[in-house]
């Protein structure tokens, strides 16, 4: 991150982050993917000096909240919430977040208690 002079650094990075953007799609099959936004789901990231971040979500009636601690290489990032490991790319344009989350995420698409692998496609803006 250093040795690139365009590369986004962490400072930029911090404050309070609200989705307006937040799709699962299953890793095995792409064309499954679920709205989390129009299921009524909500995620506010607060990303705190010295690497901390905290993420707040709401979704289908489960409310959580994880903190840990997060490192960017590049467009890479990859956090530690609660103990587990979260990782995938991201970009900032301005006060807009994006990331793709694409290991460490589970959905249940069918409703059904089956959680499978999937890729979380989310779209914050700083408040």
């Amino acid at each position: 991150c250093d040795d690139d002079p365009t590369a986004v650094r962490p400072e930029q990075l911090e404050g309070i982050w609200n989705a307006t953007g937040l799709v699962a799609i299953n890793a095995a099959d792409d064309s499954e993917r679920e709205d989390l936004i129009a299921l009524g789901g909500s995620m506010v990231v607060n990303i705190e000096p010295d690497n901390r971040i905290t993420v707040s979500f709401s979704v289908a009636g489960l409310t959580d909240s994880d903190s840990g601690t997060y490192t960017l290489d590049g467009n890479a990032i990859e956090m530690i919430l609660d103990g587990d490991p979260v990782s995938g790319t991201f970009a900032l344009d301005g006060n807009t977040l994006t990331m793709l989350l694409d290991e460490g995420v589970e959905w249940d698409f069918g409703s059904n208690g089956i959680d499978v692998p999937a890729l979380l496609d989310m779209e914050f803006d700083r408040i």
